[in-house]
């Protein structure tokens, strides 16, 4: 069966999308409601985090649970897990159960997303917890080195530097209002997608999501905010000072977001990544590790947003193998602009790519994250055959073009984690120019 025809589509009256994908052969249902609630949407710096915070907020009490523990009382005694998470764009709420639990799994989302509620002791609680949990990642110089190059990458807007939860000083001035007015804002049906993946009985499973998401009032669809090129930085060489003498190392390249370019050109950029760096037959990977052996891991990986994105080259390698490992990346990146890709890299990529779209459709929850990933960033789903018949029309030519728009010094920037000088890390950034 083709996936196009695997999953049913419908719009309540209130603005609401549901996806229904029914699997027989499993004994769980996962029902997952995708908002666009997220920093991507902050008006200014002060709303950056309440997304985030919502989120936790919305575990505290609903109408018919009065604490935290007696909600997750009820999803452990339906047999079920649940949880959430929040990105740059959105947030996601979901619940897993056996299958002769799915209305009541429904009936228990339905609580959390639109029929929570906090007392100041909870928001005082959970602003708590998010400080740790901002502290946590404080710790870890790799994520505060992938935070930094993300700050690196974009001029003066905080909705892209700052991480998901805001940093400390934003959880501080966020107010109990604040929540409250952002929630009415973005929880709304007109702003969700809801996925149903599993066994369940259409009909019961539909009408039951119609007597309790349907019956929210519609509200406002969220537009994704747009973003202009002259917000890139320009060249830019950064260094994290850190002991170790294996130095991590990130080199980027502007590129786009999914809402400036068609999706044609989207998957030309993917065919190019993967040509790149991506797997142990890329040009990365042979030129770094496979023949000189300079590094253990490397490759290559894109960053897209709605508007705005960007393309990474990253390893890591011995201080004393770093002007060599530059060298052969600047070797791989000139002579893809020049030479463009070989013919049976592409035919390999390309059927590659293909294939691999069909493994998001393994399990409950890949299913749902494809599904309400396309609809949420397309507004329309494209099934992994549509991608197939794109790809078929993109010729090699179109790869070399990609990589010379893409992979201009101008704008590169070159970011250092390690014991690494800053005159060291400029010497070494020049190789790439």
């Amino acid at each position: 069966m083709k996936i196009k025809n695997a999953y049913r589509i419908i719009t309540l009256e209130n603005g609401l999308t549901l996806i229904l994908y029914p699997i027989k052969e499993i004994q769980s249902i996962y029902i997952a409601s995708a908002i666009k609630s997220g920093n991507y949407y902050a008006k200014d710096e002060k709303h950056i985090g309440i997304a985030h915070f919502l989120e936790h907020l919305a575990f505290s009490s609903t109408e018919k649970f009065k604490t935290n523990q007696e909600i997750f009382k009820r999803i452990y005694e339906i047999g079920g897990s649940s949880n959430a998470k929040t990105t740059l764009a959105g947030t996601l709420f979901w619940i897993k159960a056996p299958y002769i639990n799915a209305d009541k799994a429904v009936d228990l989302l339905y609580q959390v997303v639109f029929r929570s509620s906090f007392t100041k002791k909870d928001f005082e609680k959970e602003k708590s917890i998010i400080i740790n949990e901002c502290n946590d990642n404080y710790t870890d110089p790799i994520w505060v080195f992938n935070q930094k190059i993300r700050q690196n990458r974009f001029k003066d807007i905080p909705q892209y530097q700052s991480p998901v939860t805001g940093d400390i000083k934003h959880i501080l001035s966020i107010q109990d209002k604040d929540i409250i007015l952002w929630k009415k804002r973005f929880l709304n049906p007109s702003n969700m997608v809801i996925s149903v993946i599993g066994r369940f009985d259409k009909e019961k499973v539909t009408s039951k999501i119609k007597r309790t998401f349907g019956k929210e009032r519609k509200g406002k669809k969220t537009v994704f905010p747009k973003y202009q090129e002259d917000r890139y930085s320009k060249f830019t060489v950064y260094v994290q000072k850190n002991e170790s003498k294996q130095i991590n190392f990130n080199i980027n390249f502007p590129a786009f977001g999914w809402c400036e370019v068609e999706r044609h050109h989207e998957i030309i950029l993917n065919i190019l990544n993967n040509i790149l760096g991506r797997g142990h037959l890329s040009r990365l990977w042979l030129a770094l590790r496979e023949t000189e052996g300079l590094t253990y891991d490397c490759g290559s990986y894109t960053s897209l947003f709605p508007y705005l994105g960007y393309l990474s080259i990253y390893g890591s390698t011995d201080i004393n193998n770093l002007e060599k490992t530059f060298r052969k990346i600047k070797s791989v990146i000139e002579d893809i602009k020049e030479n463009g890709v070989k013919k049976e890299e592409f035919s390999r990529i390309k059927k590659y790519l293909n294939l691999l779209l069909y493994m998001s459709f393994e399990t409950p929850e890949s299913i749902s994250g494809y599904l309400i990933g396309e609809l949420m960033d397309y507004g329309e789903i494209w099934s992994p055959e549509d991608y197939s018949k794109e790809r078929s029309k993109v010729k090699m030519e179109e790869i070399k073009k990609m990589a010379q728009e893409i992979f201009k010094s101008e704008k590169m920037n070159v970011n250092f984690l390690g014991d690494i000088s800053q005159e060291k890390a400029e010497e070494l950034a020049q190789i790439l120019l």
